[in-house]
Formats: structure tokens, sequence, C-alpha cells
């Protein structure tokens, strides 16, 4: 019994990123994916916390004593 999975689709995964030149392009647009994602999280946060707004996402002491 093989210790690789039966399953067609994790087969033709292996065989794509076993393929010297095309697996190198997946793994690399696969990380400038995750380098490009971790860039605009780190935007979103600083355009957070410039932000002149107060805006609250949970219930703060603060507002609890505000009149409506």
């Amino acid at each position: 019994m093989s210790s690789f999975p039966e399953n067609p689709i994790i087969a033709f995964l292996y065989w794509l990123l076993d393929t010297p030149g095309i697996g190198a392009i997946v793994v690399a647009i696969l990380l400038i994916g995750l380098f490009w994602g971790y860039a605009r999280v780190l935007r979103w946060i600083s355009n957070g916390a410039n932000t002149n707004e107060s805006v609250y996402t949970y219930p703060t002491e603060a507002l609890h004593q505000q009149e409506k």
C-alpha cells in the first residue's frame, strides 16, 4: 500500500508542483499573493488608525454613559 493519497486532484497538484518550471511559477504566484495580501492588511490597519471618525466596533464603557 502506498502512502501517497489516491485522490486524483491531489495527484494532479503533486504532478503540477513536481514539474520544476510550472511548480516554481505556482509557488511564485502564491508568494506574491501572500505578500500582496499582507501589504493590503497593513494598509487597511494604517488607514483605520488615521481616520478622524470615532467609530467603535463594540460598546465601550464611554458609550454606555452617553445620552442617546
